[in-house]
């Protein structure tokens, strides 16, 4: 079977980057994506966290407004299905709960209960814990170079595939 970089030798696209380097690239993609940090958290999975996350943060960027499956599944770019099972899970947990909409009963919004504060600060806890550890050996500016790149690549990432998805829709 050919190696990445053979593949890319032989193609005839042309890359920004070296083959060597767009190979580490993918190595380190797939290393960051295997990593088990859920297998860390207590009491909760981390796409659980995920959906807590914005639980929490929504209300606070729209005018206290709790975020609905809908816009929980938006934000977290995953399925409502998959967003309403993971919800039944929290609030078998009593970690969140359900609110009806008063003006529309298909409308589920989310909100925190109380014992989601204490499962939140020792979760947080133990990943800014995992982070700072991984983080140790660089200097602050490393890390806000990093962090600025890092962003800005998965801004790009997410235009590039918006953009490939919408051409693929062309097509059909």
């Amino acid at each position: 079977m050919q190696s990445i970089i053979d593949r890319i030798k032989q193609s005839e696209l042309t890359l920004r980057i070296s083959a060597d380097d767009f190979e580490r690239f993918l190595k380190s993609l797939q290393t960051l994506s295997c990593l088990k940090i859920g297998n860390l958290l207590e009491g909760i999975s981390f796409s659980e966290m995920s959906l807590i996350h914005i639980v929490i943060e929504y209300p606070q960027k729209h005018d206290g407004e709790p975020v609905t499956v809908v816009q929980a599944s938006e934000e977290l770019n995953i399925s409502v299905p998959a967003v309403s099972r993971t919800l039944r899970g929290l609030v078998a947990k009593n970690i969140l709960r359900r609110l009806s909409d008063d003006n529309d009963r298909r409308v589920v919004k989310i909100a925190p209960t109380e014992n989601c504060e204490e499962i939140i600060k020792v979760n947080f806890r133990k990943l800014i814990s995992i982070v700072d550890m991984a983080l140790s050996g660089f200097s602050d500016d490393e890390i806000s170079s990093a962090v600025d790149i890092y962003c800005r690549l998965s801004e790009a990432m997410q235009s590039a595939v918006q953009t490939v998805q919408e051409s693929m829709e062309q097509q059909v």
